[in-house]
């Protein structure tokens, strides 16, 4: 089995080798213009995520963060595990941010204990909002994102509330 899933990927690049060839095209120019188009892309993303990414960890980093949500810790501290409460609120300015703090319960408190598996829960259904905004609007050139950010926290809220309750109840499956 392993090893037809180490071919999939040589497959796929000799299928279309063959399927250019078969149609007469110029496989390499294809290939190099494809190159040129993801670093035009590259070019207009790249300013946005660094700014982001400096702008999350110096808002980590400052201490801003903890200041800041200290009344939020306060009242749902009796409701999830405390340990949680900086990977909600950093998942939506960060992925690798989130991803470190996830690590962390991990050494911490171990993958398969209730931190652990709400921590995982929570990464997989949860997205990097501000980071997804504004990459794909600063891209588009859109300014106005209308009610995008609203129904993005919305839907966060609402994930990490069943995440909450699915472990809380126990409605979830072991493997």
């Amino acid at each position: 089995m392993n090893y037809i899933l180490n071919l999939i990927i040589p497959l796929f690049v000799l299928y279309i080798i063959i399927y250019s060839e078969k149609e007469k095209k110029n496989t390499f120019e294809l290939f190099t213009s494809g190159i040129k188009e993801g670093l035009k892309t590259v070019y207009k993303i790249l300013p946005s995520m660094m700014a982001t990414l400096i702008v999350i960890n110096l808002f980590n980093q400052s201490g801003a963060l903890a200041i800041i949500f200290s009344p939020v810790i306060k009242i749902v501290k009796n409701i999830i595990p405390i340990d949680l409460i900086p990977l909600i609120i950093m998942k939506p300015f960060s992925g690798s941010g989130s991803t470190s703090i996830v690590m962390d319960i991990f050494q911490n408190k171990g993958p398969d204990s209730l931190e652990g598996i709400m921590a995982s829960i929570i990464m997989s259904i949860t997205e990097t909002t501000f980071y997804t905004i504004s990459v794909y609007y600063s891209v588009t050139n859109v300014k106005n994102i209308r009610g995008t950010l609203k129904v993005a926290i919305i839907v966060n809220i609402i994930a990490i509330t069943l995440a909450i309750i699915l472990i809380k109840t126990q409605i979830f499956i072991k493997i």
